[in-house]
C-alpha cells in the first residue's frame, strides 16, 4: 500500500519526490531535556500512549516521542517531543481524564506551572525523583547504555551544573553519573 501510494504521488506530481526524499533523510531531533542534537535514525524513544494524541490540545492527532514517564495514584507525568512541537518540547500531565501541558522544565522542576493548572496536581520529591530516574534510564536506553549517554552529555559541552536549576533531577544525575 505505502509503495502503490507513493507511485501515484510521484506519478501525479513530479516535483514530490525531492520532498519525500528530502523529509526521509531528515534525521536530525534535539531532545526535550538536554537539548542533544541527535539522529533519529540511530537513537531510538518509543512513541507516547495514544491517550496523549487523543487527550492533549497540542499533541492531538500526532505521536510524540517519549522522554520522561511516571504514574504515581491518579496521575501521570510525561516529558515528550517530536518535530512539530514549537518549543522544545512538553511536560504534559494526565489526571483523571484531563489535560494539562506545560513546558519540560514544569514536569521536572513541580515549578514553572502553566497558567490553567489544575491545583491537584502534587510535584512531591518522590515523583520528581522517581521521573528523573526514568528519564535517565530512557535516555541510557536510547543512546545504546549509560557509558554511551554520558558521553553524548560531554560531547556537547554539557555538565551535571548545567541542571542546578532543577534541583531533584540534579541531585538524580549526579548520583546516575556516580554509579556504576
Amino acid at each position: 500500500m505505502k509503495n502503490h501510494l507513493m507511485w501515484l504521488a510521484v506519478s501525479c506530481c513530479p516535483l514530490l519526490p525531492t520532498v519525500i526524499v528530502d523529509a526521509q533523510t531528515r534525521h536530525g531531533m534535539a531532545d526535550p531535556i538536554f537539548g542533544i542534537s541527535y539522529d533519529i535514525g540511530k537513537v531510538r524513544f518509543e512513541y507516547a500512549p495514544d491517550s496523549i494524541s487523543r487527550l492533549c490540545k497540542y499533541s492531538k492527532g500526532r505521536r510524540p516521542w517519549l522522554y520522561g514517564y511516571l504514574k504515581a495514584g491518579d496521575t501521570e507525568y510525561f516529558v515528550l517531543s517530536d518535530w512539530v512541537t514549537e518549543v522544545s518540547g512538553e511536560g504534559t500531565v494526565l489526571q483523571r481524564g484531563k489535560c494539562t501541558e506545560g513546558l519540560p522544565d514544569w514536569v521536572l522542576s513541580g515549578d514553572y506551572a502553566p497558567q490553567k493548572m489544575n491545583s491537584s496536581i502534587k510535584f512531591s520529591d518522590d515523583v520528581l525523583r522517581q521521573l528523573a530516574k526514568d528519564v535517565l534510564r530512557r535516555y541510557s536506553k536510547a543512546f545504546g547504555g549509560k557509558q554511551a549517554f554520558l558521553r553524548e552529555l560531554k560531547s556537547h559541552g554539557l555538565q551535571i551544573s548545567d541542571f542546578s536549576s532543577l534541583l531533584v533531577f540534579h541531585s538524580e544525575l549526579e548520583a546516575f553519573v556516580k554509579s556504576p
